[in-house]
């Protein structure tokens, strides 16, 4: 294990009692790689990022692989199913195509509408920019907000459940997953108006944080 941190961190000496993170300088990115390279051991191919955090020396990781890993056995209790139905496959399909149609005219009406309200001051400079500016503004916030809230009245706060494929459920959730991964304030993902962003959706994050990925 220090053989293999030290060369993941280009270290030349490591104690098993450094800390990795408050004393060696590592991150999240630098430790994935070394989990990575001691899992290629089979004797520790379970071995994930959530054991770094929880034992975050070597000498604490090492007495902690060297417990009886206890492999997961399935359970024997039959495992419970669902058979989605084709009227529900197909209903859930056309649910969907219906859900794009009906978003992208009403989207292109309304870029339309605005374009033609920005077109009439042509003759004007300093209204037209005002409109341009305006208009982008509107159409920005008006699609991440509309993201937001329909998040909120279709799905509510975010929970670990299980729920049927292409039935009602599932579909509300797809139309939140597509809103919200579409949204235009997605393009500045990394910056504190992403993070807002999240947050509105009810994403618990700390202060100073930086969410650089785009599926949520």
């Amino acid at each position: 294990l220090v053989e293999t941190l030290a060369d993941v961190l280009k270290f030349e000496v490591i104690s098993i009692e450094d800390h990795f993170f408050d004393d060696l300088g590592a991150n999240s990115l630098l430790m994935a790689r070394f989990c990575a390279r001691i899992r290629s051991r089979k004797a520790w191919s379970t071995t994930s990022m959530r054991d770094i955090y929880l034992h975050p020396t070597v000498a604490k990781l090492a007495e902690h692989l060297r417990e009886p890993q206890t492999a997961a056995v399935a359970a024997r209790e039959p495992m419970l199913t669902h058979r989605a139905s084709n009227l529900a496959i197909w209903a859930t399909g056309f649910g969907q195509l219906l859900f794009y149609a009906v978003y992208s005219y009403v989207a292109l009406w309304t870029i339309n509408d605005g374009l033609n309200w920005v077109y009439d001051a042509l003759d004007d400079p300093v209204s037209l920019y005002l409109r341009c500016v305006l208009l982008s503004a509107s159409v920005f916030f008006g699609l991440s907000g509309f993201a937001v809230a329909a998040k909120w009245l279709l799905v509510g706060r975010w929970k670990a459940e299980t729920f049927p494929i292409w039935g009602w459920r599932y579909y509300r959730f797809w139309i939140v997953k597509t809103l919200v991964r579409s949204a235009p304030v997605v393009l500045f993902r990394g910056s504190p108006l992403y993070s807002l962003y999240l947050r509105l959706l009810g994403a618990r994050l700390g202060n100073r944080t930086v969410v650089e990925c785009r599926a949520v």
